[in-house]
């Protein structure tokens, strides 16, 4: 006996779904966004269900380096680390206290 679905989500609904979601050419993370739930639970039920005999096929993959998102501006987060860079203070790290829990190193309570 298996457990009912918390979500309404039974696994020829779900099956249905995903289908519907391959014929689009939908991405895992689409599909996900369409049912309401996590890239992680789809994949695990969808790797559940392989298991079980079900010939599901995969969605449509995101090239390496789109991911869907806006790429890192790493040359704007470099000339914000190079203008930081030029304000440091004169004193070496070797001399700088660190810091211990709020306290400077060496600081008697």
């Amino acid at each position: 006996m298996s457990r009912p679905s918390k979500s309404g989500m039974t696994p020829a609904l779900f099956t249905q779904l995903y289908m519907e979601s391959w014929k689009a050419g939908h991405t895992v993370r689409q599909f996900a966004d369409r049912i309401k739930t996590t890239v992680a639970r789809v994949h695990s039920r969808v790797q559940y269900y392989r298991k079980k005999g079900a010939a599901l096929p995969d969605l449509r993959r995101v090239p390496p380096g789109s991911g869907g998102h806006n790429a890192l501006p790493v040359s704007d987060m470099n000339a914000i680390i190079s203008r930081a860079m030029e304000y440091r203070g004169a004193v070496p790290d070797s001399v700088r206290p660190a810091p211990s829990n709020g306290r400077l190193a060496g600081a008697v309570s």
